[in-house]
């Protein structure tokens, strides 16, 4: 299905309330089955859907972006999009966070899917790492879905 661009953050709102209400698993896994699900069916209008201008990115992380606030350990999952004849790019995310003290150790990583075979690949990698590993068994503080541009 095609979709503005401005309807991205509200279409994968939607997709991960009806997986977190489907069955009962870790927050980690709802989040891939929602940006997979995500990439898979929606289309964005004026956007080619080659790699290099419609593609997906894994990363996580103890991070501090406002001094003012406490480290957070973040994983995210995110689109990103680059429209026809435009130089920037968008990012569509789903950011989870955790209390970082639960990831001491755990170094900041980022998978680009375009790296591996194909999505089921990328998702198997990532699977196999401390930061997704550790995801699974802790508790969310919370979760937010955004764009940006680049």
């Amino acid at each position: 299905m095609k979709i503005k661009l401005e309807q991205s953050t509200e279409i994968l709102n939607k997709i991960l309330e009806k997986h977190i209400t489907s069955e009962s698993k870790p927050w980690i896994e709802w989040a891939f089955d929602t940006i997979l699900e995500f990439k898979a069916h929606y289309e964005i209008q004026n956007c080619s859907t080659n790699e290099e201008t419609d593609e997906l990115l894994a990363e996580y992380g103890t991070n501090n972006w406002n001094p003012e606030e406490d480290q957070q350990f973040e994983f995210t999952l995110t689109r990103q999009i680059q429209l026809d004849g435009e130089e920037e790019y968008y990012q569509i995310k789903l950011k989870l966070t955790f209390d970082p003290k639960n990831f001491d150790g755990i170094e900041s990583v980022n998978f680009w899917a375009m790296d591996f075979g194909d999505a089921t690949e990328w998702k198997s990698e990532i699977e196999k790492t401390d930061g997704y590993k550790k995801a699974l068994q802790e508790e969310l503080l919370n979760h937010e879905i955004s764009i940006y541009a680049t």
